[in-house]
């Protein structure tokens, strides 16, 4: 049997083709690199391939030219890995043979009139073929509208405001080995649910677990417009939390293989697609893995677009955007905080949230069907977050990457989640709002990584460019022990742009422009805490390098609001190093050391050059100086300083009056005077000290004192 790739050419991460990658082919439904089957270069299997095949130009190379290679076995799984050896596509059953050969055209069992109730049709439809083996479920093109009325499969209560109610699960089955592929056709939802379930789905909790599954060109329209909305009185909690239905899903299940391409999923009252375990319990052994969704639509999603992806789950080139609760993109979500994660990947998708409102459930204090919950309705909305129940992840991770992803709106909230690899972030939020009264589904910091108590192992962000005018920090971290920063530029937070809690590690070559809120009215230590570029709190094992930060505030008078480069109430120990540092037009000054807890080396205010070094220096061939020399005490007051004055050198000592006293050396007889000043204004007549060339010195004064 050939070996074929169900696409046109391999591709790396960013859709090129693949260069220098590994092709690994093995037992079908199994990891082909433990389990690999005996590839050959030519169809009599004569010639044996050794594994991995090495790719170019995106296709599998034999000594340096393009060839075709074999194995014995009708149905295998493919894992390819670029140069890096980064996972960049898994198949875990390739059928070729049975998916090509055999396929029916929807449209000759169900009417797909778009009035006609289609349900019973499709799923006698799809049982049978299933049944058969399966393949390619041709659905049409948008002529085509799938009518699903009649009962959801029910399983369990949901714990409804007004009482007990069955809970609604899908209409429509999957099988295993279904494709159902299309050109624009629609599976939409009868009106008038109060409690509307979803679109697709199986019997997960019998403990099946569906393999090779795709939908590709097709619309999955919940008609929530049409639907019934529950009432969900005030409570003081944004209308209920949990007592949300929130379970009308596009997809339900659970998938060893899954693929969504070029789909549309719109006004649902759930997720797009929702991956759980085959138990009725979280089970890693019996999750869903093997999951890519690209180049999808996602409008007016309630919840998540893609809900639980932990295991070789791929989310890229997707648009998200329009109405929605929780959060708009990917949910990396686990049913137990020591589940491993590996290989999950979102890149490339744009989110953009200007379009559309959080719902009346996402408010506190107010009933959802109130004019005052309209009214509050915010714009704010997360992009993908990462969630552990009850405490922070705590499991192994390997390959957790969020990369070149473009959002308008919308947040980036990885609570609780460690080993995490953020890169190419581009942020923008446009719109302003208070979200005092936000519940859920709203936050002000861009990109938010915490431990809530518990201590996370890595984390790197780099390349982002974030311009937000969000009333949050750009981005927040807690309790990591390998934080790194790197490479990026903040515009417009109206907060402190960078907060690092209990962190250690680095944050290095950040532009940061336009930043800050009026934190004058904070205590005498806290100032500085919302108007910092960088802010450093709280202990950690290691230290914290800051690194090449440069913070400006053009804006004129009032509006500005720039107070400090960096602002650290840290421990004393391990001190945090900040050097190469600059500070353009800032209110107050460079470094604000609560508790003398920093190093510092070249931190420099760009309008009038100040390089500042806060500990003691050795210099081994003395000093030079271009200019005077100025001293202060620790409270940035003039003590005294060395200076050039009409030729002459000059020394003074200062009080917190001003000058006090003044001496020069007179270059021109070699004389030394010495002057008295009252806060800046000279007293009194100076005295002279004569040089008169025979090694002794005689004093006069110029004029008798008064």
């Amino acid at each position: 049997m050939i070996v074929t790739y169900p696409r046109e050419y391999l591709s790396d991460l960013s859709g090129r083709a693949l260069e220098n990658g590994s092709l690994f082919v093995g037992e079908a439904g199994k990891d082909p690199e433990v389990f690999p089957l005996q590839a050959y270069w030519d169809e009599g299997l004569t010639i044996p391939a050794t594994q991995p095949i090495e790719t170019s130009a995106g296709y599998a190379m034999n000594n340096g030219a393009r060839a075709s290679f074999y194995v014995s076995a009708e149905d295998y799984s493919i894992r390819i890995r670029d140069r890096h050896g980064l996972q960049v596509d898994y198949l875990a059953n390739v059928s070729p043979s049975r998916a090509v050969q055999q396929s029916i055209n929807l449209w000759e069992y169900a009417k797909g009139d778009g009035t006609t109730g289609d349900t019973v049709a499709i799923n006698s439809a799809l049982a049978a073929f299933a049944a058969s083996g399966g393949g390619v479920v041709n659905c049409g093109g948008p002529e085509f509208t799938y009518l699903l009325d009649g009962p959801f499969v029910q399983l369990g209560t949901f714990n409804a405001p007004e009482g007990i109610v069955p809970f609604n699960r899908y209409k429509v089955r999957l099988y295993s080995n279904l494709h159902l592929i299309g050109q624009g056709a629609k599976f939409k939802l009868s009106g008038g649910s109060p409690y509307v379930g979803g679109i697709f789905g199986h019997p997960f909790w019998e403990g099946e677990r569906l393999d090779n599954v795709k939908l590709i060109g097709i619309v999955m329209d919940g008609n929530q417009p049409n639907q019934i909305t529950p009432i969900i009185p005030a409570n003081g909690q944004g209308g209920g939390g949990d007592r949300v239905w929130q379970h009308g899903n596009a997809v339900t299940g659970c998938y060893n293989g899954f693929e969504a391409a070029h789909c549309v999923f719109r006004d649902l009252r759930g997720h797009g697609l929702n991956f759980v375990w085959a138990s009725s319990t979280p089970d890693p052994s019996k999750g869903s893995q093997h999951l890519e969704i690209h180049h999808c639509e996602f409008v007016n999603i309630f919840t998540q677009a893609c809900n639980a992806g932990f295991y070789d789950t791929k989310f890229h080139h997707n648009y998200i955007h329009g109405d929605g609760f929780w959060v708009g993109g990917m949910d990396i979500e686990l049913g137990d905080p020591t589940f491993p994660i590996r290989v999950v990947r979102c890149y490339n998708n744009n989110y953009d949230y200007t379009d559309g409102l959080s719902p009346p459930e996402s408010t506190p204090m107010y009933a959802n069907n109130s004019a005052e919950a309209m009214a509050a309705r915010k714009h704010t909305r997360r992009a993908i977050t990462a969630y552990s129940p009850g405490s922070s992840f705590m499991g192994t991770a390997n390959d957790v990457v969020i990369e070149n992803e473009n959002s308008i709106q919308a947040t980036y909230p990885l609570n609780r989640f460690g080993s995490m690899k953020v890169r190419g972030i581009t942020a923008r939020a446009f719109i302003y709002e208070d979200l005092t009264d936000a519940y859920h589904s709203s936050t002000a910091t861009i990109i938010s990584i915490q431990g809530f108590g518990q201590r996370l192992p890595n984390c790197e962000i780099r390349d982002f460019e974030i311009n937000s005018v969000l009333s949050g920090h750009a981005i927040s971290c807690e309790s990591i022990d390998n934080l790194t920063i790197d490479g990026g530029t903040i515009k417009g937070v109206q907060y402190a742009a960078i907060r690092a809690d209990a962190c250690s590690g680095s944050i290095n070559d950040v532009v940061v422009e336009e930043f800050g809120k009026d934190d004058s009215a904070l205590p005498s230590d806290q100032i500085g805490t919302q108007s910092s570029a960088v802010v450093l709190f709280g202990g950690a094992p290691k230290s914290m390098q800051v690194r090449r930060i440069r913070a400006a505030d053009k804006r004129d008078g009032s509006n500005r609001r720039a107070k400090y480069i960096v602002y650290a109430n840290v421990a004393a120990q391990p001190l945090v190093s900040i050097k190469d540092c600059e500070g353009d037009n800032l209110i107050t000054g460079l470094v604000r050391d609560v508790n003398t807890s920093t190093y510092q080396v070249d931190v420099v205010d760009s309008v009038a050059p100040i390089y500042t070094v806060n500990m003691p220096v050795k210099l081994a061939n003395g000093i030079e100086s271009v200019g005077g020399i100025t001293f202060r005490d620790t409270a940035g007051n003039i003590t005294g300083g060395f200076s050039e004055i009409g030729g002459n050198t000059v020394l003074g000592f200062n009080d917190p009056g001003g000058l006090e006293y003044q001496m020069q050396f007179i270059r021109a007889d070699g004389n030394i005077q010495f002057q008295a000043f009252e806060n800046g204004v000279a007293v009194g007549v100076p005295l002279i000290l004569h040089n008169d060339g025979k090694g002794e010195l005689f004093g006069t004064v110029v004029a008798p004192p008064p």
